[in-house]
């Protein structure tokens, strides 16, 4: 929830107080910013762990949710989920652009190469237009 409120843009020093009146517990403006310092870690380093050379499937798409950076607006999330041989799920790697492009499909694809990614044997996709070029570019 503390994420959550941060990432709406509260201020630490509200979402001490609203924990404090919800949960009884007190949580100084600095022990906020320190949780989401953590989680910010956490994330990055999901975002740079190396990849298995192979899946058996992977599904990439992107869909639209609302993201608030000053105003409230729709950007494209885009998500790789994988299927290991051996049956294991994983989300692969995710992404936030504006909007859904040919190069930012081209962007989380090279991404994932770098990151280990080599071989795909069934590679499932949305409908979008230049997601086949991506994919052989890349």
């Amino acid at each position: 929830m503390i994420i959550q409120l941060y990432q709406k843009g509260i201020t630490t020093r509200e979402i001490a107080d609203i924990i404090e009146k919800m949960y009884g517990c007190y949580y100084s403006p600095q022990t906020i910013s320190n949780m989401t310092k953590v989680v910010a870690e956490e994330v990055d380093a999901f975002h740079n762990r190396p990849l298995p050379s192979q899946f058996a499937v992977v599904y990439l798409d992107a869909t639209f949710i609302t993201v608030k950076r000053g105003t409230a607006q729709k950007e494209a999330l885009y998500v790789l989920i994988g299927i290991t041989p051996s049956g294991e799920k994983h989300v692969v790697d995710y992404g936030i652009y504006p909007n859904e492009s040919t190069l930012a499909y081209k962007e989380r694809l090279d991404y994932v190469k770098q990151r280990g990614l080599e071989d795909i044997l069934l590679f499932i996709a949305g409908g979008f237009q230049g997601l086949q070029q991506a994919c052989q570019e890349i």
